[in-house]
């Protein structure tokens, strides 16, 4: 959430509130850092837009979607054979799945 804090994390993924606001605050362009923390972990940031971001740090990377209950993050690493395209592709799909979901309970509850 916007506020720093985490619904849901995997095992072993440990970030902090700091490094959730400077990622929202990146994707709202109010921070134009080039370089982010993630898990502890620097990341320099390769692309970006108001809703995703995509950041790389050696053979490890991330590709961050924004929701509307906040943001996805998922992380990567090339030394298991998992490519940057195809992680972001996994990521996409399940932020899709909440969006359509968000869209679908708001509508209800408008009925």
């Amino acid at each position: 959430c916007e506020d720093g804090s985490i619904q849901h994390s995997s095992q072993g993924f440990q970030i902090t509130p700091e490094e959730i606001k400077k990622l929202f605050a990146v994707l709202d362009d109010e921070d134009t850092s080039t370089t982010l923390r993630i898990a502890k972990q620097e990341h320099y940031l390769l692309r970006k837009t108001n809703d995703y971001m995509y950041t790389k740090r050696e053979r490890e990377g991330a590709c961050i979607v924004r929701v509307p209950a906040g943001i996805i993050i998922g992380m990567y690493d090339e030394s298991d054979d998992v490519v940057g395209p195809s992680a972001n592709v996994v990521v996409y799909r399940v932020a899709k799945y909440f969006n359509n979901a968000t869209w679908k309970s708001t509508k209800s509850a408008r009925n």
